[in-house]
């Protein structure tokens, strides 16, 4: 019997604890829609978008499309941005082909300014989808090796053709 109401006793101390000391949740960000003065800044830049090796490469390949007027140097694009699917393809091919085709970039394109269409493509370790899409749209693909390093001159070599 004392058991029990030392038992009652413990119980209601604990849930009267338990309610005058409520846990506090911790703040919500707010979302978008909300105010956009209280959201935090959850992104971060890096400290940059290529590696040394690719910096290195597109600071040469302007230097070398320089020279031409209507050449110039995109560096990690996206094939969408100068590739458009088929409209006359059924809706369901279109979708798939399209959502491929952002899951494929080069690491440089050299565009013709004058008309915005691919003259040639650079690619680090090409992946067989970039260079199957490359070769069906008929732009030159030149690949280069990850573990080589390139001056100005060996990548002026390779690239004089398309100018």
């Amino acid at each position: 019997m004392l058991f029990k109401i030392f038992f009652t006793i413990v119980v209601v101390v604990g849930l009267v604890f338990l309610f005058k000391f409520k846990r506090t949740n911790p703040k919500k960000i707010a979302s978008p829609t909300q105010s956009s003065d209280n959201i935090p800044n959850a992104f971060r830049t890096k400290t940059s978008g290529l590696s040394i090796h690719e910096q290195s490469l597109l600071k040469f390949l302007q230097e070398i499309v320089a020279k031409k007027d209507h050449i110039q140097v995109f560096p990690k694009s996206q094939l969408t941005t100068f590739i458009t699917v088929d409209p006359n393809l059924a809706p369901e091919i279109q979708e798939r082909l399209e959502r491929d085709l952002k899951q494929v970039s080069c690491d440089f394109m050299l565009v013709d300014t004058r008309t915005f269409s691919p003259v040639v493509a650079l690619s680090i370790n090409s992946s067989a989808n970039l260079e199957k899409l490359l070769q069906d749209l008929n732009v030159p693909l030149i690949p280069l090796m990850k573990g080589q390093q390139y001056d100005q001159d060996k990548l002026q070599q390779l690239v004089i053709h398309y100018l």
